[in-house]
């Protein structure tokens, strides 16, 4: 799980994503801003270390993806801007992207991946299959390993430690809650097949625990 920001297996990946449209575009500036940003010493969770996470599970999905590169792109901007307990990180991110492109995508390609990084919101259900597939992958921690989701969970709660536990621990009841009483967790038979039932596993024992002790 742990991850060097800089490693080499990341720069060429970006690199060849970025320059879809124009092979002669500089890359690294951008690369280099965006590993800036997932290296802010008040991420814990939402670091480069996530980042890589989706790429892995972008990857087993791709071949079942119609816009595969809009999603990719979508995941590598969809926590740029993280300001722990602000509400608008997703908004800002997306303007980021739009910021960093420069207009160097097409409008519909730009306007895509803007509503794929809004779609993390996880506040209106996704509509589109490109839609589904990203919140399928921005929720694909919950399925992992159990002491790597319990690990990510107190990764979250360090990024908002200004919040009294009483009021976090309410309010994450009340998510963790609201996934449970979901139908289906994941919203594509990629990700139902590979991680619903661990998903709703996990989520029980997380509920279980801070229901018991009041905390993770």
């Amino acid at each position: 799980m742990n991850l060097e920001p800089g490693s080499s297996e990341y720069g060429p990946r970006f690199a060849s994503l970025w320059t879809q449209a124009d092979s002669t575009a500089d890359w690294k500036p951008v690369y280099e801003q965006l590993v800036a940003s997932y290296s802010e010493p008040w991420r814990h969770y939402h670091s480069f270390r996530h980042i890589a996470h989706c790429l892995r599970e972008f990857d087993l999905a791709q071949a079942f993806m119609e816009s595969a590169n809009a999603v990719q792109m979508a995941l590598w901007f969809h926590d740029a801007v993280y300001v722990p307990g602000a509400r608008d990180n997703e908004v800002r991110s997306a303007d980021y992207f739009s910021l960093l492109s420069q207009g160097r995508f097409s409008a519909s390609f730009e306007d895509q991946v803007r509503g794929l990084i809004l779609i993390t919101e996880h506040v209106n259900p996704p509509t589109t299959q490109a839609e589904r597939y990203m919140v399928d992958i921005d929720l694909s921690p919950f399925g992992i390993p159990w002491e790597h989701c319990l690990e990510d969970s107190k990764r979250v709660r360090r990024e908002l430690d200004m919040i009294p536990d009483n009021e976090y621990f309410q309010a994450n009841i009340r998510f963790l809650q609201a996934l449970t009483r979901r139908p289906h967790l994941y919203q594509t038979e990629h990700f139902r097949d590979r991680y619903e039932h661990s998903a709703r596993a996990n989520i029980g024992r997380l509920l279980q625990q801070i229901k018991a002790t009041g905390r993770l």
